[in-house]
C-alpha cells in the first residue's frame, strides 16, 4: 500500500501546500505594502463542490516537446486567490494593505506550517514503530 493513499497522508499534504500558498500571498502583499492602490490578497480555500463545479478552471495539457523531456502531470488548483475581504483600512495613498496585518499573518502561517510538519512526522514514526519495534 503506498502511503499516498492513506487519507491522513493526504489532508496534511493538502493542509502544507494551503500553507506554502498563503506564504506566497503573503510575501507578496508585503511587496506591494507601498504601491499606491495596492489591494490585500488572500487565499480562498476551494470545496469539492467548488472543484466539481469549475474542473475547467486554470486547467490546460502539458506537451512533451522532446523525447528526452520528462512528461509532467496535471497539478490540481485547489486555491484560488481573491481580495481579502477582512483588509478595510485605506491608506492615504488609495492602499489597503496594513504591514502589522500581513506580519501577523505570517508568524499565524508559520505556526501552523510548522504543526503540519510535526504531524506528519508523527504520523511517519507510528508507521515505522512496529517495525523497528521503538515507540
Amino acid at each position: 500500500m503506498s502511503i499516498k493513499k492513506i487519507d491522513i497522508t493526504k489532508n496534511i499534504t493538502y493542509a502544507m501546500q494551503y500553507a506554502a500558498e498563503k506564504q506566497k500571498v503573503i510575501a507578496g502583499n508585503i511587496a506591494q505594502a507601498n504601491i499606491p492602490g495596492a489591494k490585500s490578497k488572500t487565499l480562498e480555500q476551494l470545496d469539492f463542490k467548488d472543484l466539481l463545479a469549475n474542473k475547467k478552471r486554470n486547467s490546460f495539457n502539458l506537451a512533451r516537446t522532446a523525447s528526452k523531456h520528462i512528461q509532467g502531470k496535471d497539478v490540481p488548483d485547489y486555491f484560488k486567490i481573491i481580495n481579502n475581504p477582512e483588509a478595510t483600512e485605506i491608506t492615504p495613498s488609495g492602499n489597503n494593505i496594513v504591514l502589522a496585518d500581513e506580519v501577523k499573518e505570517a508568524s499565524n502561517n508559520n505556526i501552523n506550517s510548522t504543526e503540519y510538519g510535526r504531524m506528519f512526522s508523527k504520523f511517519i514514526g507510528m508507521l515505522k514503530s512496529p517495525v523497528t519495534g521503538r515507540v
